[in-house]
């Protein structure tokens, strides 16, 4: 008899916590509820060993305008219960502590690719706005375009024949109106090399 009783305690137990382990929404997903957090899905896209980066190679035979979409979402593409807005921003500091970081050899080869960098100059490129919402009942938010200058940078009066000219576009967004910001995957640093000028 007090064996079948410790069973039937030990079954409600196991039922309890099955139902209070997670929380499973009506599309079959299972979330996180404690990490609600706004991250830039072109960060997001790029993650790796902790770096949102990318870095594109010029060449001088492609030298149209290039334009991507800005855009951002929660954690596990979570629908918004509630509106966010946020302020992208170009984190010039962001990029000079990489910079920084670059000079020390302790650091290893992670920084290394921002030895020689430069912020790209605003006269480079076009931003269509500074603030992107997410709206209720919204995986995705509102969207900004970034316009970037490709014959300007081939054209770049610092270049030589030499050394690769390097420019970054540090973009981050910031002071979100309702959810958390993602830290890990708030920026995005857009990296643009130009090759050494030939024939010189």
């Amino acid at each position: 008899m007090k064996l079948l009783r410790l069973l039937a305690i030990v079954m409600t137990i196991g039922v309890a916590v099955g139902f209070t382990g997670c929380d499973d929404d009506d599309d079959g997903v299972v979330y996180n509820d404690d990490y609600i957090l706004l991250g830039m899905n072109q960060a997001v896209k790029v993650l790796a060993g902790g770096e949102c980066y990318s870095n594109l190679t010029l060449n001088d035979e492609e030298r149209n305008d290039t334009t991507f979409t800005l855009d951002m979402s929660l954690y596990q593409n979570r629908v918004a219960d509630m509106s966010a807005t946020v302020d992208l921003v170009i984190a010039e500091d962001s990029l000079m502590s990489a910079i920084d970081l670059a000079q020390d050899e302790a650091n290893g080869n992670k920084y290394q690719k921002y030895k020689n960098a430069r912020l790209l100059p605003a006269s480079y490129y076009q931003l269509s706005g500074n603030q992107m919402t997410l709206d209720v009942g919204q995986v995705v938010s509102s969207s900004i375009s970034l316009t970037v200058h490709y014959s300007m940078l081939l054209d770049d009066p610092l270049r030589n024949a030499d050394e690769e000219l390097v420019y970054v576009l540090p973009l981050q967004i910031r002071n979100s109106s309702s959810y958390e910001i993602n830290s890990a995957v708030n920026t995005w640093m857009l990296m643009f090399t130009v090759p050494v000028l030939e024939g010189e």
